[in-house]
């Protein structure tokens, strides 16, 4: 973690900004965390999670990720195992960078966004949201306006990610072979916008 690294770290009304590290977590690098009424901009890591990388929980509400930098989860790199969650409320996820994969956000394990914005983030592969493992629910959430040189602007996932999307807004969600699994089995439930 290029300005902090911690095993559980409660972060409230701060500004974490212009960090580096030559690995994970450009501005934070946890375990567990728990990040109120804040902004994480300007980080760069050499590896993932330019902004945020978790190894276990995450509990981020009120906050904005902004200018941050990596080769995967420009913004917020997740990875977390059976039974802990990512939960993004209320915040904006904007104007991030990965070189591989996950402009805003890259997750394995299970995810949960709620009324928060992911735009304007850039990948080659999913701009917007990469999710590789676990189930994402999205919900009253605009994923849209991302960029992607490749493939997928604003969301895409491997085949076994589940997605539960309800009243949120998707630009552009372009899938390989998970296509037919979450294109017709998920669409009934995904907002009429996208």
């Amino acid at each position: 973690g290029g300005g902090i690294a911690a095993s559980t770290v409660t972060i409230t009304g701060s500004t974490i900004s212009d960090n580096v590290a030559g690995t994970s977590g450009g501005g934070i690098a946890a375990s567990t965390v728990t990040i109120t009424g804040s902004t994480i901009s300007d980080n760069v890591a050499g590896t993932s999670g330019g902004g945020l990388a978790i190894s276990k929980t995450a509990t981020i509400s009120g906050s904005t990720f902004s200018g941050n930098s990596a080769s995967s989860g420009g913004g917020i790199w997740s990875k977390n195992s059976f039974g802990e969650v990512t939960t993004i409320t209320q915040s904006t996820i904007s104007g991030n960078t990965a070189t591989a994969i996950g402009g805003g956000v890259w997750s394995s394990g299970d995810l949960a966004i709620r009324h928060s914005t992911i735009t304007d983030n850039t990948s080659e592969t999913a701009g917007g949201l990469f999710v590789g493992s676990g189930t994402a629910a999205v919900d009253h959430t605009i994923l849209a306006g991302n960029k992607a040189t490749a493939l997928a602007p604003d969301l895409t996932g491997l085949f076994g990610a589940g997605f539960d999307v309800r009243y949120s807004l998707i630009g552009d969600n372009s899938f390989r072979s998970e296509e037919r699994r979450v294109g017709k089995e998920c669409r009934s439930r995904w907002s009429p916008y996208h």
